[in-house]
């Protein structure tokens, strides 16, 4: 058994963990509704990343960092880099203390993973 906050997580239950990830296209105003959304969907907790592109990748147009490369159908195209991709799907960064106050008056659990690089 282990005890998340208030939560006992033993043998048959289960601790649901929602992902906001880039759902919310840059808006500070839709990742406060991702998140209140989740917490009324009955998640026990939220992930929220938080990284900017130069955190996770290069700012290249070279053949590896092509999104086209990947597929002929692929809805991510329009971006054409990784780069650009991973920029418009960040958290915004200045949302930060927004999330962690609405979460905290939500009195609900949440987990922040922070991407960065070495490079």
């Amino acid at each position: 058994m282990i005890k998340i906050g208030n939560k006992l997580i033993r043998e048959g239950k289960t601790f649901v963990v929602a992902e906001m990830s880039g759902n919310h296209n840059g808006k500070l105003s839709r990742a406060l509704n991702i998140i209140k959304a989740a917490k009324r969907a009955g998640a026990d907790a939220i992930k929220l990343q938080t990284y900017r592109a130069d955190t996770i990748t290069l700012n290249s147009n070279k053949k590896d960092f092509l999104i086209n490369n990947l597929s002929k159908k692929n809805q991510w195209k329009k971006f054409k880099t990784f780069y650009n991709l991973y920029e418009h799907a960040s958290t915004p960064w200045n949302g930060i203390k927004s999330f962690f106050y609405l979460l905290k008056n939500l009195n609900w659990k949440f987990f922040q993973v922070r991407l960065t690089s070495q490079l």
